[in-house]
């Protein structure tokens, strides 16, 4: 997911394919939390959850706070692929 992104970003004229390895990527890929606002990067270690189609990401926090208003479940990611 994160790699196909980098390279749809970089195919399309952002940056060069430098971007693509190692470190560099979570210098352009990154998601917010949908509630807080939280940056998820990938060079930060943090928990993040998302829907199953990889649109919605909520932080950990978020995700405690609500999981009983709406729901929510967490399914391992095996379950997705």
């Amino acid at each position: 997911m994160i790699k196909a992104d980098g390279e749809s970003w970089v195919n399309s004229g952002h940056a060069g394919k430098e971007f693509l390895k190692g470190e560099k990527i979570q210098h352009f890929w990154h998601e917010h939390c949908e509630l807080c606002w939280e940056k998820a990067v990938t060079d930060k270690n943090s928990t993040f959850y998302c829907t199953e189609n990889f649109k919605r990401w909520i932080c950990e926090e978020c995700f405690e706070d609500f999981k009983s208003k709406f729901h929510w479940a967490i399914k391992p990611m095996e379950d997705l692929l």
